[in-house]
C-alpha cells in the first residue's frame, strides 16, 4: 500500500469549465477551500480503543495526520488533488479500508472529497463569480 491520492474536479464536463477559463485565480481559490475543509475532517482522529484481545491500546504515532496534503493546478478548469503517503493510510481511510479501521470509526477519504453538496457548493460560487464579472 503506498498511500491514498484521490483528484477533485468540480468543473469538469460543465459548461462552467468554459466561462471560468478566464477566472483562473477564483476556480482554484474554490478548489483550495474546498480541500482545506476536506483535510480537516479528515483529521480527526477517532477516540482510541482498545483492539486487541487482551485489552491493550495501539499506539498512535499521528504519521497520517501530519502527512495529508494537497496540489492545485489548472489543466483545462481547476483540479485538486489530496494526498497521503503514509504507507498504511489507504488501510485507515482509503478504499482498501480494513474493517478493523470501519469499527473503530475511521472515516474514508472518498466520504468527505465526493459529497455531491460540496460539488454544488464550487459550482454555485463560480456562477455567483461569473454574475459579477470578476
Amino acid at each position: 500500500m503506498a498511500g491514498i491520492h484521490a483528484t477533485f474536479k468540480p468543473f469538469k464536463k460543465s459548461s462552467l469549465q468554459i466561462e471560468t477559463r478566464n477566472m483562473e485565480g477564483d476556480a482554484i481559490a474554490v478548489v483550495k477551500e474546498h480541500l482545506d475543509y476536506v483535510i480537516s475532517q479528515v483529521r480527526e482522529y477517532p477516540k482510541a480503543r482498545p483492539h486487541r484481545a487482551d485489552g491493550t491500546w495501539y499506539m498512535r504515532t499521528h504519521l497520517l495526520y501530519k502527512g495529508w496534503r494537497t496540489r492545485i493546478f489548472w489543466s483545462n478548469g481547476a483540479i485538486g488533488e489530496i494526498y497521503n503517503e503514509a504507507p498504511y493510510a489507504g488501510y485507515v481511510q482509503g478504499d482498501e479500508q480494513t474493517p478493523l479501521h470501519a469499527a473503530q470509526g475511521w472515516r474514508k477519504l472518498s466520504d468527505y472529497l465526493y459529497r455531491a453538496r460540496f460539488h454544488t457548493r464550487c459550482y454555485r460560487f463560480m456562477q455567483q463569480r461569473i454574475r459579477q464579472g470578476r
